[in-house]
C-alpha cells in the first residue's frame, strides 16, 4: 500500500466513508432480497450515487462499511464504477451498531488523516464539500450537514 497523503483543516478530505452496513428494516417487505443501498437511482444504484458525490467533491479514497453478506456484490459493483477513485478499502460490520461504531471499525484505514468524510449511502447531497471546507470548523473540529425531517424518530439521532 502506498504511503497516505495526509489532509489538514480546511483542505477537501481525501478519504471518505460511506456507511452500507445498514438492513434497511424501515423499507420492508422490499429489502428482504436486495439490500436498500442497491436500489437504482436513474441508472445508478444508490451507493454508487453517494460515492459520485464524495468523488465530486474531492475524496480520493474510499472505506465501504459493508454487512459481510454484502460484501461481495459491493466489490463486484465498484470494480469497474470507481472512476477517480485510488484505494477502496470494506470493513465489515455484521450488526448494525449505529454511526459512530461503524466509523471506529475504520480506524486503521485512516491513521493520520485529518479531515474525512462520512456518509451514509442511502442518502443524495446537493451541497459543495469544497467550498464549505474552506470555512473554519467548530470548537470539536467537525462540521455535521443535517436536513430537518418530519419524523425524526425515525432515523439517525445526532
Amino acid at each position: 500500500m502506498a504511503e497516505k497523503e495526509i489532509n489538514t483543516p480546511l483542505m477537501p478530505p481525501k478519504w471518505g466513508i460511506i456507511l452500507l452496513g445498514g438492513r434497511g428494516a424501515r423499507l420492508g417487505p422490499l429489502t428482504k432480497g436486495v439490500n436498500k443501498h442497491l436500489f437504482p437511482i436513474f441508472d445508478k444504484p444508490m451507493c454508487q450515487v453517494a460515492i459520485d458525490f464524495m468523488v465530486k467533491n474531492g475524496v480520493k479514497n474510499i472505506v465501504a462499511v459493508v454487512n459481510g453478506k454484502d460484501k461481495h456484490i459491493y466489490e463486484a459493483i465498484f470494480k469497474n464504477t470507481l472512476n477517480g477513485i485510488g484505494e477502496i478499502c470494506y470493513v465489515i460490520q455484521d450488526n448494525p451498531s449505529g454511526t459512530a461504531h461503524a466509523v471506529g471499525l475504520c480506524h486503521k484505514h485512516l491513521s493520520g488523516q485529518a479531515v474525512i468524510a462520512v456518509m451514509w449511502g442511502d442518502n443524495v447531497f446537493q451541497y459543495n464539500l469544497k467550498e464549505t471546507c474552506l470555512e473554519p470548523l467548530d470548537k470539536e473540529g467537525c462540521r455535521i450537514y443535517l436536513t430537518r425531517v418530519n419524523e425524526p424518530q425515525h432515523y439517525e439521532v445526532v
